[in-house]
């Protein structure tokens, strides 16, 4: 396929759009990264409206995510790529620092920045974050998919492979990583489905992290001079002394979210949004 065209839903190829680049409001600049790692930027939304009010929030969807699509080859899907990204909108808006506020996969790609570039960066609010090394996929995977019954694996097993209810089969795929199927659905409800997750980047993505022995957390202390604030919900499958762990090292604020698993500002607004903001006027701007 030539590499200046998209193929869209109906098979039909257009000339292939820049990718999705959202930015709500004015300010200090705050940089949100998306996470799944394969998710588009579109579930962050809400986030981002909420900084609005006092920032300048840029929501990118990641390469391979939404609206910017790549070939899925690991050198497209790598750590190193992502970074450059970091990099290239921050020479694009021309800043002298910035924030990053980081889901899941995202607080990988914002941490390797920090490392590499560390006079960029401001302050890091990481939202239930990816390991520092891979040793957590296992656990994750495992405390994940023990939510599901039965029907629920088939469902899931059906939406991977292309058939099935779309709808249903991405409910049953966020389940494993929400608090209930309500808040399942109210995601769904706010997303693009068809382009909401790409499954073969998550895929490349960790693979890649994997293949190359990514493990930066004997390097976390180098963030010490960097405000950094991890919040981390109780139930989330992806286990919290990860997010402990990262604060502990880089000398930052943790906080347990009670009755949240993978996203705070979704499913406890209320408990997460002071603190979470609260950590931002001071160090943000």
């Amino acid at each position: 396929m030539n590499d200046d065209v998209m193929v869209v839903d109906d098979g039909q190829e257009t000339p292939k759009a820049e990718a999705k680049v959202r930015v709500y409001g004015a300010g200090s600049p705050v940089l949100l990264l998306s996470g799944g790692p394969g998710f588009s930027a579109d579930y962050m939304e809400p986030l981002a409206r909420e900084l609005e009010l006092q920032y300048m929030a840029v929501l990118p969807d990641l390469r391979g995510t939404g609206t910017n699509v790549v070939d899925p080859t690991p050198e497209n899907l790598s750590l190193d790529a992502h970074v450059q990204d970091v990099e290239n909108l921050r020479q694009k808006y021309g800043w002298d620092k910035f924030s990053f506020v980081a889901h899941s996969s995202g607080a990988q790609i914002a941490l390797a920045y920090a490392l590499k570039y560390p006079h960029f960066v401001k302050s890091i609010a990481l939202l239930d974050p990816a390991g520092t090394d891979m040793a957590y996929l296992a656990d994750f995977d495992r405390e994940a998919n023990a939510r599901l019954n039965r029907l629920d694996k088939e469902i899931l097993a059906d939406w991977k492979a292309g058939n099935g209810d779309f709808t249903e089969g991405l409910v049953t795929f966020l389940y494993r990583v929400v608090f209930d199927r309500r808040t399942a659905n109210k995601i769904v409800d706010m997303v693009p489905q068809k382009s909401f997750v790409n499954v073969q980047t998550s895929e490349v993505f960790n693979q890649n992290l994997i293949d190359s022995g990514f493990n930066i957390t004997d390097r976390l202390g180098e963030l010490s001079n960097i405000p950094v604030y991890v919040a981390h919900g109780l139930l989330d499958p992806l286990p919290y002394e990860v997010g402990k762990s990262i604060a502990e090292k880089t000398g930052g604020k943790f906080v347990l979210q009670d009755n949240c698993a993978h996203f705070p500002w979704i499913e406890v607004p209320r408990e997460f949004y002071p603190q979470f903001l609260g950590f931002l006027f001071q160090n943000a701007w």
